[in-house]
């Protein structure tokens, strides 16, 4: 599948490897070819709005800096209360009461409740149709597992009952892989890819819910010819002390070569062992700018990648 034509998307991936940023660029890249798609920070001060120029972000969906994208921050005691409202049918005056509180009780309580009104939030507006593309700028490798999985648990515990039922119908959407997908984000370096590797395998066997692929974010420009790395290097081993003034950046130089070389072979790795999963590429972005410029410049890198 193109990767803009899921439905609901959770991107994650170990901290710092920037699955914000790319969360973000999935959603620009989308609304920019007409969709309209909506983000959702999981967890709060993520940096989502920043990512999306967006003047603030809550609860409730707000405009962003690009057309027919809005993007909102989970807030468990709201999903609470949707979940009481939309799915008991309650009046909001005794939703807002005693019965909110008590499902608010069970979900700090009970394993996978709260993941659950998490997911299913976002699960209910893939039901809606009132988005081309949710993303979800999910938590990092040690909980995504548990979002993605919680309606599992929740359906054996709760049988036939109200949360069941919702969790039925969740479940439907999550492990169907023509609307559901995870997308793991690493950075070329041994240790992200190993984990991203490892995330692939705990989603296939934990979840049923489909991956989509990987994004290999951060990915260094080309370093200086073969020849040219060998013959600064050798300047910095074996010229005099003449050229202590430029050493330092000769050795710069020679440690960037270093680093691109070992983010290409981790790079190499995540490809082979992601065999017939695609895996696509984002620069490393270095040039001035907001958040939000940044990102777009991410945006479009990913709309080369996917030949859009």
């Amino acid at each position: 599948m193109n990767l803009l034509d899921y439905r609901l998307l959770a991107v994650t991936g170990k901290g710092g490897v920037g699955t914000t940023s790319v969360a973000a660029a999935v959603a620009v890249c989308a609304a920019k070819t007409g969709r309209k798609v909506l983000l959702c920070e999981v967890e709060p001060g993520g940096g989502a709005a920043a990512a999306t120029g967006a003047k603030r972000i809550r609860y409730e969906p707000s405009a962003t800096a690009t057309v027919r994208l809005k993007v909102m921050s989970m807030d468990t005691e709201r999903s609470v209360r949707d979940f009481v409202k939309i799915m008991t049918r309650v009046p909001m005056p005794v939703a807002a009461g005693p019965l909110a509180r008590i499902l608010d009780f069970v979900a700090t309580a009970a394993p996978g409740v709260r993941e659950i009104l998490t997911v299913g939030k976002l699960a209910h507006e893939v039901r809606l149709a009132t988005y081309d593309l949710v993303v979800m700028d999910g938590p990092p490798t040690g909980h995504i597992v548990g979002h993605l999985a919680a309606t599992e648990g929740v359906a054996e515990i709760a049988g036939g009952g109200l949360l069941g039922r919702q969790a039925a119908w969740m479940r439907d959407i999550l492990h169907d892989p023509t609307k559901t997908a995870a997308l793991i984000c690493a950075t070329p370096e041994e240790l992200p890819v190993s984990e991203a590797l490892d995330l692939r395998q705990r989603i296939d066997t934990e979840t049923g819910v489909a991956v989509a692929g990987f994004v290999l974010n951060s990915v260094r420009p080309p370093s200086l010819r073969p020849n040219i790395e060998a013959a600064v290097a050798d300047l910095v081993l074996h010229e005099s002390k003449r050229l202590d003034g430029t050493r330092s950046a000769l050795r710069s130089a020679v440690l960037a070569g270093q680093l691109r070389r070992a983010g290409a072979d981790a790079a190499s790795r995540l490809r082979t062992d992601a065999q017939t999963l695609p895996v696509w590429a984002l620069p490393l972005v270095t040039s001035g700018g907001d958040d939000a410029a940044l990102v777009n410049e991410l945006a479009d890198a990913l709309g080369a990648e996917l030949d859009l």
